[in-house]
C-alpha cells in the first residue's frame, strides 16, 4: 500500500501491484492513469491530482 498525502490534509492511496502495471488506485471510484515519465519514474494522474514517482522497470521495460 502506497499513500500520498497532500499539505491540504487529503490523500490518494494506491495498491502496488504485480500483474504489468506496477500500481493501482486502492479505493475510489476515479481510474488513474500511469505513463512512463523518463528512466526511472512514472507519472501518475488520478482526477485533478498529478504525481512522479520513482519506479523499477522489469527487463525489457522502460
Amino acid at each position: 500500500m502506497l499513500t500520498v498525502r497532500h499539505a491540504d490534509g487529503g490523500f490518494r492511496r494506491f495498491r502496488i501491484v504485480h500483474d504489468g502495471r506496477g500500481i493501482a488506485l486502492a479505493d475510489g471510484a476515479e481510474q488513474a492513469g500511469i505513463q512512463v515519465a523518463g528512466k526511472g519514474a512514472i507519472a501518475l494522474s488520478v482526477g485533478q491530482d498529478r504525481y512522479r514517482l520513482p519506479a523499477r522497470f522489469s527487463e525489457g521495460k522502460k
